[in-house]
């Protein structure tokens, strides 16, 4: 019984022992998170104050969702630029222009203090991109409605993107331009498919949507040897890349062996996945199909690249490829080959050399 006792005592004092253990460890681990906390609090109490002491030396201009921080010399014209911008960047952004009112933009006079040179700015919350905050120039030079025009479209776009921070945003690794894709974007797109080493470029090209879905990281990538090449174009990407040279490997897969160019295609993984070019142009595409509500959705969304696109477009993500594939094969630059001022230059001298050629002494 003694023994018995002692033993329950041990266990009980060892219970304990543990038990003060973890409340130590609870109260270091709270000790930390809160020694953190009061470090970001300061650190967004001083951009706060940093943004008051601006407000104190600019005067402030609202313009439609535009939140606008302005040297006095320049206010009336920035002004007047800011409300004929408003309209325009609503009809760009749609709904998501509303997020304009969380964030600052920011016209002065250049560091000189002249009146003839101004430098538009955002202002960047504290974030992971920038732990302090930070004004970032987005266009300098000399003053002109056209200066202000460019400053403000481009920084409300970096503003609206910089409220994402989801799959989609970093699946596209950069940010958005919501503008229509232009006939250039998908020529790219045309010869980057058309011309791509791979299977699965070839395949999306000709409207096999899954491949394109492979192409685009739209699925996870679990076998990219076989997900991105078929056997042949496996033997020819080991044929093409010599620096895939682990023998026997490399010899077994040029001489028919598909199982040594998957093997070998594995181990060097860093040469079978082509770099993902063209993810902006389906985001582009998704949210003009999605409507004036389609790039807050995109932002909002927390799904992934595949599902958000089909949210932000309001159609099934295989629709949304279709119409990119149609796009990409469609959508051409003009044609430079005849037009309308060659057609009437060419006029022009036809007749003049006509009148010229009437009033020579052969003719009369």
């Amino acid at each position: 019984m003694a023994i018995a006792a002692a033993c329950a005592a041990a266990t009980t004092a060892d219970a304990q022992g543990t038990r003060a253990d973890e409340l130590r460890a609870t109260r270091a681990r709270l000790d930390r998170l809160t020694a953190r906390w009061r470090v970001a609090d300061s650190v967004l109490k001083a951009f706060d104050d940093s943004v008051g002491r601006s407000r104190a030396a600019l005067d402030t201009v609202r313009a439609g969702n535009l939140r606008i921080l302005v040297s006095k010399a320049l206010r009336a014209e920035v002004e007047a630029s800011a409300r004929r911008r408003a309209g325009p960047l609503d009809t760009l952004l749609g709904t998501a222009t509303a997020r304009l009112t969380r964030h600052w933009i920011v016209v002065r006079q250049r560091n000189d203090s002249t009146l003839d040179t101004a430098v538009v700015a955002y202002v960047a919350k504290p974030g992971k991109a920038y732990p302090e905050g930070r004004e970032i120039d987005v266009i300098w030079g000399p003053v002109a409605d056209t200066l202000y025009g460019r400053g403000f479209r481009t920084a409300a776009m970096h503003l609206v993107w910089s409220d994402a921070d989801n799959p989609v945003s970093r699946w596209l690794n950069a940010e958005l331009n919501p503008d229509t894709t232009t006939a250039v974007a998908w020529t790219t797109v045309r010869l980057t498919l058309a011309s791509d080493q791979t299977t699965a470029g070839h395949k999306c090209w000709n409207g096999d949507i899954d491949a394109c879905k492979v192409m685009l990281r739209l699925v996870p990538l679990t076998d990219a040897p076989t997900q991105f090449f078929d056997s042949a174009g496996r033997r020819q990407h080991v044929e093409r890349n010599t620096g895939l040279s682990d023998e026997p490997h490399r010899t077994n897969c040029l001489r028919g062996d598909d199982k040594a160019c998957r093997a070998l295609m594995a181990f060097e993984q860093w040469s079978v996945i082509p770099p993902n070019l063209l993810s902006g142009t389906v985001a582009q595409l998704a949210v003009r199909m999605g409507g004036s509500t389609a790039l807050d959705r995109l932002i909002a969304t927390q799904e992934s690249p595949a599902r958000a696109l089909a949210i932000t477009a309001g159609v099934p993500i295989d629709s949304v490829l279709r119409v990119w594939v149609r796009n990409a094969r469609e959508r051409r630059l003009p044609s430079e080959d005849m037009s309308a001022g060659i057609a009437a230059g060419s006029l022009m001298w036809i007749l003049v050399c006509g009148v010229l050629a009437m009033r020579s002494s052969r003719w009369r």
